[in-house]
């Protein structure tokens, strides 16, 4: 029952398609007169794996609004998780930056690099800690994801962390999946550090977590 519900959930997805919404603009499209109906369940099934204009695929929309049974069947049915849109987002992204906390474990399972990068740069775990999703750092973190992947201004999610005042959970878990005291001593594009900037928000526990991993007091 629940796989017929989610099938025909599936083949509703072409009015899907009439509202397509990126990250920065809504497009709206009128496509229904361009989509016959498939000749069976699986030729119509296919067309859905199809990006439209934008690039966002359902397993993206799916992702993004927790529509759990649906990612499951597109995923069975050969969606790649780590196809991107036109921003490079993923689907992993859009779950990650909504808080879909049981699709990004689906999307973990099946191997999405917890790594890739938007055209920005930012990261699956820039968003969940940007958007304050703590258990989905935990997630992420536990999937592999690198917290000091660098953005085009030299931030990574460890800074973010520290900068927008994450629980002290967030930022500790981060900093034991730091590998290397040299890692954690990297600068963003204003010269600053880990250290630094936990220095200025007054944070003497965070100070001292970073002293006992290795942080370079001497550093600016």
């Amino acid at each position: 029952m629940a796989r017929a519900l989610c099938t025909i959930k599936l083949y509703s997805y072409r009015k899907l398609l009439l509202q397509v919404q990126s990250k920065f603009t809504s497009l709206h499209m009128n496509v229904e007169s361009h989509i016959s109906k498939p000749q069976s369940w699986q030729e119509g099934f296919q067309g859905l794996l199809i990006t439209n204009p934008e690039s966002t695929t359902p397993l993206m929309e799916a992702s993004r609004k927790g529509e759990v049974e649906t990612a499951k069947l597109l995923l069975e049915e050969g969606a790649d998780p780590d196809q991107e849109n036109n921003e490079k987002w993923t689907a992993l992204m859009a779950a990650a930056n909504n808080g879909r906390g049981e699709i990004v474990d689906i999307l973990l399972r099946r191997k999405a690099n917890p790594n890739k990068q938007d055209f920005t740069g930012w990261s699956a775990l820039m968003a969940a800690v940007f958007k304050r999703h703590d258990d989905i750092v935990i997630k992420l973190l536990e999937g592999r994801a690198a917290p000091l992947i660098q953005d085009k201004n030299q931030t990574n999610a460890l800074l973010l962390a520290i900068n927008e005042n994450a629980t002290s959970k967030v930022v500790f878990s981060l900093l034991d999946h730091v590998q290397s005291p040299r890692l954690l001593n990297a600068t963003d594009g204003h010269g600053e550090t880990a250290l630094s900037y936990a220095n200025k928000k007054k944070n003497d526990e965070l100070v001292q977590k970073l002293l006992q991993n290795g942080a370079n007091p001497n550093l600016p």
